[in-house]
């Protein structure tokens, strides 16, 4: 069903179920906008959009290039998304597509390559762009993970995932929204914050780099081994870090979620509602500790390399770990307070790793 922009603006929100979903998962989805109703007709499919589900978290390509977004503040009438998954597929399958996906972010997008995808979809000719779109996205995720879904991963559409039969209908996938998401829904995206400080950043430097005479950076990953490479660009890349605000940006969530750091506005909501507390702390350590193992696996990374700007990175991932190591410790206290045990010994446990590590990883003057 195709919805005007009042009669989406007025339907019954849906979003997403995260239990039923799976890492890989493929998201198909539409909108009321104009662009969203000519590709629909352009491709004879009644999705225009197509995402990576990445556990707990999205990966697209959409207009301002290849990020990430909350899958709960992603709302919109029923029957106007679909989640698809891969037949007999396994863990390992959606790991590697995800992680193909999330290692592009930053890539830039491009409708010129979008548009080829009509005349080129049944060929075999590669594109010469490392360029992004929402399909090709997830197609060359997936063929790199060894599973090639449609017959020319670098032009396809949306719609050519509902005509496999590699891919079945996810059943139980999307629900109606309740009034909390609604509510979160009106709050300040800070995804797409970081989004646009994560961007400030990038393409400043990826222009530097390209005007110097060198390869253009097609994303995050590959801007930084430019820095490695050309250590010309660490001063230019310090600068532009600190003036995006990409390094405070693990505060943003402090907005949505003030609860998270005050211990005492936890609490209360914790004996507002007392049939739901030991899932909200359970739910509050997932996110907490889920953090706290990226910075862990991140900061290495970039501790390693003497260079300023990797220096601040790494610094940034430090930053994260001892805000993370703050809520866990919160949510230790809570759990001991309201008597579940598990969760009180689970997150122990994970405080007395993180303080091991923030101890021995001290930071270099």
């Amino acid at each position: 069903m195709d919805f005007g922009q009042e009669e989406w603006a007025n339907a019954t929100k849906h979003t997403y179920e995260i239990s039923v979903l799976k890492p890989g998962d493929i998201i198909l989805s539409t909108s009321p906008g104009k662009e969203s109703q000519v590709i629909k007709k352009f491709t004879k499919s009644p999705y225009s959009h197509a995402m990576l589900y990445a556990d707990k978290t999205i990966v697209h390509a959409d207009i301002n290039g290849v990020f990430t977004t909350n899958p709960q503040r992603r709302l919109f009438p029923d029957g106007t998304s679909l989640v698809l998954r891969l037949r007999n597929g396994n863990a390992a399958t959606g790991f590697a597509a995800c992680q193909f996906a999330l290692n592009l972010a930053g890539s830039s997008y491009s409708i010129p390559a979008a548009v080829k995808s009509y005349s080129l979809r049944k060929t075999v000719l590669q594109s010469e762009s490392s360029t992004q779109f929402c399909s090709r996205l997830v197609a060359q995720a997936y063929a790199h993970a060894g599973v090639p879904l449609v017959k020319n991963p670098d032009f396809c559409f949306p719609g050519d995932f509902a005509n496999t039969d590699l891919l079945e209908v996810v059943s139980g996938a999307t629900r109606q929204a309740v009034p909390a998401e609604l509510d979160l829904a009106a709050t300040p995206d800070t995804v797409r914050i970081h989004q646009d400080h994560t961007y400030a950043w990038l393409r400043p430097l990826c222009d530097l780099i390209e005007d110097a005479g060198f390869a253009r950076p097609d994303n995050i990953a590959d801007a930084l081994q430019s820095i490695i490479a050309h250590p010309q660009f660490d001063a230019d890349a310090c600068q532009l870090l600190i003036a995006s605000e990409y390094l405070t940006d693990y505060n943003l969530d402090r907005i949505p979620n003030p609860h998270r750091y005050d211990l005492r506005a936890f609490e209360s909501i914790l004996l507002a509602r007392p049939r739901e507390a030991a899932h909200i702390l359970a739910t509050e350590y997932d996110i907490a500790a889920d953090i706290m193992r990226q910075a862990l696996s991140q900061y290495p990374q970039y501790d390693k390399v003497q260079l300023r700007s990797f220096r601040l990175l790494a610094d940034m991932h430090r930053n994260r770990l001892i805000q993370s190591e703050g809520r866990i410790h919160d949510i230790h206290v809570l759990a001991t307070r309201f008597n579940h045990t598990p969760l009180a010994l689970k997150s122990a446990s994970s405080l007395a790793g993180v303080r091991t590590f923030l101890t021995a990883n001290q930071p270099r003057q």
